[in-house]
């Protein structure tokens, strides 16, 4: 039996995820697992539809088995969501390859740096967290730190999203000895960060979500396979707005910022001064950033104030809880019961509830108050 694990979002699922999907069983893998984000992603916001909408797109779209990336994992910048989707993946021990897309015009450098990354020198570490120490933000810091090994020309493909991420699971491998190896598949169509739907079919998640808000339905749809576009229609699209008036009372309220993961005592002072200032969650974000502190940073930050996730937890999942699966993918799970180094919850009722685990329920109670994390159950088709 042959595994591929993907980390994903899926913010939506879109044609980009199902041709990654269709490469990997066209490779010959039996099974495809996904690692995906819960109610909140990445980037600091929250997903456009819920965790279980998206796992069923996901299965709809060819993926055996997904399973949640705890919130506290899922918001973290780059490294720590690399990490631990890396470590929840390789925790199942069924996985032989992760697979992840990387930018076409990276792919001449892309194993000098990764060669590199999985073997890097004692100094690196210590530069890294100097450069950041002195104002840099995580991604400047480490373009600063590598520029110290690399020439320019192999340091451009660190100007894309996918490939960076991609680093980072690499680094995450090596850091935890994994048996995975990487299977790397050539990004198709827009860059991550693009905001123009495409005509080809293949826009970004980021593009696909601002056409859907601004009501360009029509360009958004020909980028998602059917299964999609009708459960998107048929929900209430989720936008950061949304939060606004919890937020406020979570700031108001809140007696230190630096209780929470990632928030420093520059931010701290900064959303303390700014509060006055109020408006709105989305506007907030914008009003806080700097040159120094980038956009996502500050709505992750702020979403780690607004979840109550402290800045001790852990870096790991110490469980793996599935959101759904295919019916014939039974044999899979199966395996991953007898031999996963974490827990397995497939029903919440029946889990040990820890405080890792409370995280996710918060989080799926603030995104929607409707939803009640003990009576959900996996989606299976």
């Amino acid at each position: 039996m042959k595994v591929a694990g993907i980390i994903a979002e899926y913010n939506p699922f879109h044609n980009g995820h199902k041709y990654q999907i269709d490469k990997i069983k066209s490779a010959g893998f039996d099974y495809c697992i996904a690692v995906m984000s819960g109610q909140f992603t990445e980037r600091g916001l929250p997903a456009i539809a819920d965790k279980h909408t998206r796992a069923l797109m996901a299965l709809k779209g060819g993926i055996d088995l997904v399973i949640e990336l705890p919130v506290y994992l899922a918001t973290g910048r780059a490294d720590r969501f690399a990490f631990g989707g890396v470590k929840l993946m390789d925790s199942l021990n069924v996985v032989d390859s992760l697979c992840f897309g990387i930018e076409p015009e990276s792919k001449p450098y892309f194993s000098s740096i990764a060669n590199f990354l999985l073997n890097p020198p004692k100094w690196y570490d210590e530069k890294l967290a100097s450069y950041m120490k002195n104002g840099k933000t995580y991604p400047e810091a480490r373009v600063c730190t590598l520029s110290e090994y690399f020439d320019s020309d192999t340091l451009s493909c660190l100007n894309g999203s996918n490939t960076i991420l991609g680093l980072e699971y690499i680094s995450a491998m090596h850091k935890i000895s994994s048996s995975m190896k990487p299977f790397i598949i050539d990004r198709v169509g827009s860059k991550y960060n693009d905001t123009e739907c495409r005509t080809d079919g293949f826009s970004s998640a980021g593009a696909i979500r601002l056409a859907l808000n601004s009501n360009h339905d029509s360009l958004a749809i020909d980028s998602c396979p059917e299964y999609s576009v009708k459960l998107l229609n048929s929900l209430n699209l989720k936008n950061v707005n949304d939060y606004s008036d919890i937020l406020h009372y979570k700031l108001t309220t809140a007696t230190d910022y630096c209780d929470y993961l990632d928030v420093g005592e520059d931010i701290s002072n900064r959303i303390r001064s700014l509060l006055p200032e109020y408006k709105d969650y989305e506007s907030f974000i914008s009003l806080v950033k700097t040159k120094n502190i980038t956009y996502n940073s500050v709505a992750r930050n702020l979403l780690h104030i607004l979840l109550n996730i402290p800045k001790d937890v852990t870096n790991h999942a110490n469980y793996a809880r599935i959101l759904g699966f295919r019916k014939e993918s039974s044999e899979l799970i199966r395996m991953i019961n007898e031999k996963s180094s974490i827990p397995v919850i497939n029903k919440l009722a029946d889990a040990k509830i820890t405080d890792e685990l409370k995280l996710d329920i918060m989080a799926s109670s603030i995104y929607d108050r409707s939803i009640n994390e003990y009576k959900k159950t996996p989606v299976i088709i």
